[in-house]
C-alpha cells in the first residue's frame, strides 16, 4: 500500500529509450495543476546551466569516446546541481516536483546495463543527491526494440548496441521488482491515450 501523496511530493517518470516520458509528463503537470497543485516540471540531466551544458556533452554523437566512467560522474555532478539548486528549494515550497529521469536511470544504464555495479552506483547516486529519493516513481515499460523504432536513434545514448539496450529495459524491471513500494509499472506499448489513463488511475489513488 502505497502512501497517500500531497504538496511537497516528488514525482519521477522513467522507462528505456522511446518509452514516451517527455509525451506523459505534461500530462501528468496538467493532472497536478487541475488539482488545486503547484508544480515544477523538469528533466535529467537538465534545468540548471550546468546540466544543459552536461546535456548537451551526453547527448551530443560527437563524444562517442566518453567512457561509461565519465558518464556516472557527469550524470551524478548534474543530480547534484539540479537537487540542490532546483529541487529541494522547490519541495521546500511545497511545490510537487516531476522529474523526467532521475537517479533510477543511472542505476540502470551506468550500473547494470553499463556494468558498473548496481549497488555501488545506487550508493553513489544517494550520496550525490543527499540521500533524496522519489516519493513515486512511474516506470514505462516497453520493449527496446519497439522503443528504438519509435526514437529514431537520434543522440548518443540512443545509438548503443541493441545488446545495451535489452540489458537496460531488463534493467528497469528488475529495478522495479525490487522497489515495488516505490516504482508504479505502465504498459508503454499501448496508444498514447491508454498509457496516460493508467497513470491518471494512479495519480487519482496517490494524491488526496
Amino acid at each position: 500500500m502505497r502512501r497517500k501523496l500531497g504538496h511537497g511530493a516528488f514525482l519521477t517518470i522513467e522507462g528505456p529509450e522511446g518509452s514516451g516520458k517527455s509525451t506523459q509528463v505534461p500530462h501528468i503537470v496538467r493532472w497536478l495543476k487541475s488539482h488545486g497543485y503547484r508544480v515544477r516540471s523538469i528533466r535529467e540531466p537538465g534545468c540548471t546551466f550546468l546540466g544543459e551544458k552536461i546535456r548537451e556533452t551526453l547527448l551530443s554523437s560527437k563524444h562517442k569516446n566518453i567512457t561509461t566512467h565519465a558518464e556516472l560522474f557527469l550524470f551524478l555532478a548534474a543530480r547534484a546541481q539540479l537537487v540542490e539548486e532546483v529541487i529541494l528549494p522547490a519541495l521546500k515550497r511545497g511545490e510537487v516536483v516531476v522529474c523526467d529521469r532521475y537517479m533510477d536511470s543511472t542505476v540502470v544504464y551506468q550500473g547494470i546495463a553499463g556494468g558498473l555495479g548496481r549497488d555501488f552506483v545506487e550508493r553513489l547516486c544517494a550520496w550525490g543527491a543527499h540521500g533524496l529519493r522519489p516519493d513515486v516513481s512511474f516506470f514505462l515499460d516497453l520493449p527496446y526494440r519497439e522503443g528504438l523504432k519509435r526514437s529514431g536513434r537520434k543522440d548518443r545514448m540512443e545509438r548503443k548496441s541493441f545488446i545495451f539496450h535489452a540489458r537496460v529495459a531488463e534493467g528497469y524491471r528488475k529495478l522495479a521488482s525490487g522497489h515495488s513500494r516505490r516504482v508504479v509499472v505502465i504498459n508503454a506499448k499501448s496508444d498514447v491515450g491508454s498509457v496516460w489513463r493508467n497513470i491518471e488511475e494512479e495519480l487519482k489513488q496517490l494524491f488526496k
